[in-house]
């Protein structure tokens, strides 16, 4: 498809335009406008206010694969859509706005995780379990341990 590739400038598509075009390609015009307004634009504004934006929204489909595939995510752009790809498939089948959902729900976890100022909301919040739940976070997060943060946002979503 010459829409995985190359733009309507020409110009050869990277990383997130490949996936925002994949998921947008198949469907009518009026339907494009909805689901990218519904749900990549949410995305897209959720990380807006992080420094390299572009760069964490990259890093947070690559943790997003890892909560389905596991370790076999390789952090090659190339890779990653591929992979991206096959997860719409498989599990999502086949369905675009099916994945957003899911992924404006993770992407919402992430930010919990990246940004020590984020705050979340949820049914039945009790204050002491928040703080205690923050601070938990913060320690994975100061540790850097990144290969963790699929199976602790699995964890906060459950």
């Amino acid at each position: 498809m010459v829409f995985e590739r190359i733009n309507a400038t020409g110009l050869h598509l990277k990383g997130l335009d490949l996936i925002r075009n994949f998921l947008m390609m198949e469907l009518k015009p009026d339907e494009q406008e909805r689901i990218f307004n519904d749900y990549w634009a949410k995305i897209e504004e959720k990380f807006s206010d992080e420094k390299g934006s572009e760069k964490i929204i990259q890093k947070f489909i690559s943790v997003y694969l890892r909560i389905y595939k596991g370790a076999n995510v390789k952090d090659d752009e190339i890779e990653i859509y591929k992979s991206f790809k096959d997860l719409r498939k498989d599990t999502f089948d086949d369905d675009s706005e099916k994945i957003l959902k899911d992924m404006i729900k993770f992407a919402r976890i992430y930010k919990i995780i990246i940004d020590k100022n984020a705050l979340w909301q949820y049914d039945n919040e009790n204050p002491k379990e928040k703080r205690i739940l923050r601070e938990k976070i913060n320690l994975i997060d100061d540790l850097q341990f990144g290969t963790a943060y699929p199976f602790v946002m699995r964890l906060i979503d459950d």
